[in-house]
């Protein structure tokens, strides 16, 4: 259920016409010239038929022609014009004639050779010293024909010699417009030749310079410098969406929205706003997506289009879908499909029909599911759509299947397979193949069933980078997540514990640091770091090809994602080569299980936790054994548990009673594998909320007994077991913000951080700390410690942030994409005394997102943060105590320990001192 949230950008801008169109007309005779010179290539089928009419008045009525879009006309009188002496005689009102004939021609279906000759007779005729404004505008105007035609090298070529031109323009106003200009051309090359990174600098900087324009500049100048602006915060705004960058795009779309209504541009409103809603939609948001829809609705009634109307009942469709509201989706969906069906959209159809189909087989009403899922698999057949044919293949086959004819579903999926393994589109075809074993186990094919599905895992494995793509759903686990526990359900039973560890990591380890990145071989670090950085890359590609393919599929976009992919397959290929041979072959994934095990030694042991459908598991791994143990609770009950304990409605005096219940419930059956050994957990979905140091046995709580320190995944753990223990003295950086006006005043926070700065030496204390005042300090710092507010996002992690002083970079919120994009280079321990600053996403698939794991993704060894909103005065005091400890050369597991069993001594409760957690090595 996804609508087609295409990338429409604006059209072309002022820039390129309004100096045109008075230079011709002051420059050409106004008497009328019959002489004519040689049609040139690009007025073939433009007869000159204007033979009583001026030239100046000929160039005036084009303006007007092309205005009202009757581009046929306005090019016929252009032709006449270029063709005649009074224009001929001064080169640059020819070379101008033929640049506004090239954007025209530009705009028009099949027209692109004529308006690359049209564009090369504007750049012959143009004398570059006296007119470079005019030059320049030819040659991005050529560059942009190439880029269009997909010559990206050519196009390079033309706009670079553009922004040589350019910059020797005499007016400041000028060369900063058509410089923004420029800009707007490179990002859009770098969007399809080079890094995510390069593209967003260049929308940057054309922003940057159509600010310059100054008030005082022409007013076509001005008009050139809005509509640049409008463009390159179009552009930044889409390349974020498209990358998955979420929580920025939401920034970017609100600030395009409000451009648009400050410059009354009614359609670019309704696209800035029609992408908010999908951005919403991506992060499940769909209550606030919906509450977009009538201002949507309003935009649409005042600049008629059914084809706007369309897209927004896809969407509102979408929501309706995803909130459960079923019988409300239907009707937009079939109001779209009616559009889409008279206009012969087929493309747009048959994503409308399956979306159809999907929602009457969830109602049970499978006869006209079958019938809308037949309907669009025609349309897929005509657009040689061959991934789109897949799904609806699949989507046929899970529809036998939920009938009860297993043969029938069988066959469907072979022919998806068949189809789709010629397809660039490994994660669809993956699930294809995911979906026959799962029938196949079902059907007690087992060794067939096995083989299917090891296939399947190992294709999700080597392009897990691919995640969230649109062609899946915003969620790629939600339709993967079946065939990983058919495999591990089908380990299980043959008593393989370690594959079925396997498995329960893979699932996890989709979205973590690379696992090879964290292996304790210099050599293999080095290259999982360059294949980290490689898949980020292609990862970038794969997502903006992939969003092509689905909004014109075809052969075409079907190489564009096989040219992608195969940036990955090169990324996987070296990295493979680095690792040595055992490891490639081990378990399903790169990270060797008994390498985990030698590094544990006889005094640590993993506890790793998964959910499934119905069942939770526990995985004990020891230097000895792997054990797979079923834990005796069902996941309600245990998710009732920890909601429970986190009301904190125990008296003080006692032993919270859930602490015991999930002592007994999640340590319990591993203590005859694991003894009295430290802990290292992985916790999954709720179980991200379970403060472990504070679970009791009966006797001590487990803080008094053991060491405890949670990781991300198998991978992160053998990162911190073969770290060692690191001493944390020097170069602190202690930032505060207590008193944000829109938040209540933290009354130790300033304290706190002086009191702790004082313990290590060469350390620094920011008081107010604002994001300018993070990122100076931040990335050369031993220590990090943030007294701040902070706001947990259980359900949109992206968007969970740190409160610090709102002055300097901008709103003072550092978000998780912020912290992401800033390294901490010195590997430091990272201390967030922060409300609830350790929760993240709360979901059955994947590993935390929250503040805390973004600063490990930054770089950080190690993270302490808090997982409920912390006392202040409490805090400060165990906040004191630890780096007390620090101070004194202690390592922060054993210093938090310490002072929690300080705090202890002042008071019991685990509210006042458990709230912390700590991931780091142990």
């Amino acid at each position: 259920m996804r609508a087609n949230a295409c990338r429409r950008r604006p059209a072309g801008l002022a820039l390129r016409i309004q100096p045109i169109l008075a230079a011709c007309v002051s420059a050409c005779s106004l008497s009328i010239a019959l002489a004519h010179v040689a049609e040139p290539t690009w007025c073939v089928g433009q007869a000159p038929s204007y033979a009583d009419v001026a030239s100046a008045a000929l160039l005036l009525q084009a303006t007007q022609d092309a205005s009202r879009g009757e581009n046929d006309s306005a090019l016929g009188r252009l032709c006449t014009a270029y063709m005649r002496r009074d224009v001929q005689r001064d080169p640059q009102v020819a070379g101008n004639v033929a640049n506004f004939a090239g954007t025209i021609l530009f705009r028009g279906p099949g027209n692109l050779d004529a308006a690359m000759a049209a564009f090369r007779d504007a750049i012959s005729h143009t004398d570059v010293r006296r007119h470079p404004s005019e030059a320049a505008t030819a040659h991005v105007n050529l560059g942009n024909a190439f880029y269009r035609r997909g010559a990206y090298p050519d196009a390079r070529l033309e706009v670079d010699t553009s922004g040589q031109i350019a910059n020797t323009i005499p007016n400041a106003d000028l060369r900063n417009a058509v410089l923004a200009t420029i800009a707007i051309k490179r990002g859009l090359l770098a969007e399809a030749t080079d890094t995510v990174e390069a593209a967003a600098a260049q929308y940057q900087d054309a922003l940057r310079l159509a600010a310059m324009v100054s008030d005082q500049a022409e007013p076509n100048v001005r008009a050139a410098a809005t509509n640049t602006r409008g463009e390159a915060m179009h552009n930044l705004a889409g390349l974020q969406s498209t990358t998955g960058r979420y929580a920025e795009a939401i920034r970017s779309w609100l600030e395009l929205r409000d451009w648009a209504r400050a410059n009354r541009s009614d359609v670019t409103e309704y696209w800035a706003t029609y992408s908010l809603m999908t951005a919403y939609q991506d992060l499940e948001r769909h209550r606030e997506a919906l509450a977009l829809a009538p201002a949507l609705d309003d935009l649409q009634r005042r600049s008629p289009d059914a084809g706007l109307r369309a897209s927004t009942q896809m969407a509102r469709a979408r929501s309706f879908y995803a909130l459960g509201q079923l019988d409300a989706a239907m009707p937009p969906l079939k109001e779209a499909a009616s559009y889409f069906a008279d206009q012969r959209m087929v493309n747009e159809l048959a994503q409308a029909l399956n979306s159809m189909g999907l929602l009457a087989m969830s109602q049970g009403r499978a006869a006209q599911a079958r019938e809308a899922f037949t309907r669009a698999l025609e349309g897929r057949l005509v657009l040689k759509d061959r991934v789109g044919e897949g799904l609806t293949l699949n989507a046929l086959a899970d529809l036998a299947w939920r009938e009860g004819d297993a043969d029938a579903a069988v066959d469907l999926l072979q022919q998806a397979v068949q189809v789709l393994q010629a397809t660039p589109a490994p994660l669809v075809y993956a699930r294809a193949l995911g979906s026959l074993g799962v029938v196949l186990q079902d059907q007690g094919k087992k060794q067939q069933a096995r083989d299917v599905l090891e296939r399947a895992v190992d294709l999700l494995w080597r392009y897990r980078a691919v995640r969230q793509s649109s062609l899946l759903g915003a969620n790629e686990n939600d339709h993967v997540r079946p065939i990983y526990n058919a495999l591990l359900q089908d380990y299980l039973a043959d008593g393989d514990d370690k594959r079925a560890l396997s498995i329960a990591e893979q699932v996890r380890a989709a979205g973590v640091r690379s696992d090879a990145s964290v292996s304790p071989d210099t050599a293999l670090r080095t290259a999982g770091d360059r294949y980290s950085k490689a898949l980020a890359r292609a990862r970038d590609r794969v997502f903006r090809a992939m969003r092509s393919q689905e909004e014109e599929p075809g052969p075409a976009a079907e190489q564009a994602v096989a040219v992608a992919l195969r940036e990955i397959d090169a990324a996987v290929a070296q990295l493979e080569l680095a690792l040595p041979a055992e490891q490639r072959k081990d378990s399903g994934f790169p990270v060797l299980l008994s390498s985990v095990q030698r590094a544990l030694g006889s005094s640590r042991a993993l506890l790793l936790y998964h959910k499934t459908e119905d069942s939770w598991l526990l995985f004990a791994v020891t230097d000895g054994s792997i054990k797979a143990i079923p834990l005796e609770i069902k996941p309600p009950v245990l998710s009732g548990l920890v909601t429970s304990f986190r009301e904190f409605s125990w008296d003080d005096g006692a032993v919270p009673p859930e602490l015991k219940a999930l002592y007994a419930v999640l340590i319990k059956p591993a203590i005859p594998s694991v003894g009295t050994r430290d802990l290292i957990v992985v916790p999954s979905a709720e179980l991200n909320q379970v403060p472990f140091v504070a679970l009791h046995d009966g006797q001590d709580y487990v803080a008094q007994t053991r060491l405890v320190t949670q990781a991300l995944g198998v991978g992160h753990a053998l990162q911190l077991l073969t770290a060692g223990l690191p001493v944390h003295d020097a170069r602190g950086v202690f930032l505060s913000a207590a008193a944000v006006s829109t938040m209540p005043a933290l009354s130790h926070a300033d304290a706190e951080a002086r009191y702790a700065a004082d313990k290590l030496p060469n350390s620094r204390v920011a008081l107010d700390a604002s994001l300018q005042t993070y990122f100076s300090l931040a990335p050369g710092a031993s220590v990090i410690h943030i007294a701040a507010h902070a706001v947990a996002d259980t359900a949109h992690p992206l968007l969970s942030r740190i409160v610090l002083m709102p002055a300097g970079l901008g709103d003072g919120l550092l978000s998780v994409s912020d912290i992401r994009r800033a390294p901490l280079n010195a590997r430091p321990l990272v201390v967030l005394s922060a409300c609830e600053s350790g929760i993240g996403r709360v979901r059955s698939d994947e590993s935390v997102q929250a503040l805390s794991s973004a600063f490990l993704q930054a770089g950080a060894d190690a993270v302490i943060a808090s997982l409920w909103l912390v006392d202040d005065a409490s805090t400060s005091s165990l906040m004191g105590d630890f780096y007390e400890a620090l101070a004194n050369r202690m390592a922060p597991p054993l210093a938090l320990r310490a002072a929690m069993q300080r705090a202890m001594k002042r008071n019991p409760h685990p509210f006042y001192w458990a709230a912390f957690t700590y991931t780091g090595p142990l």
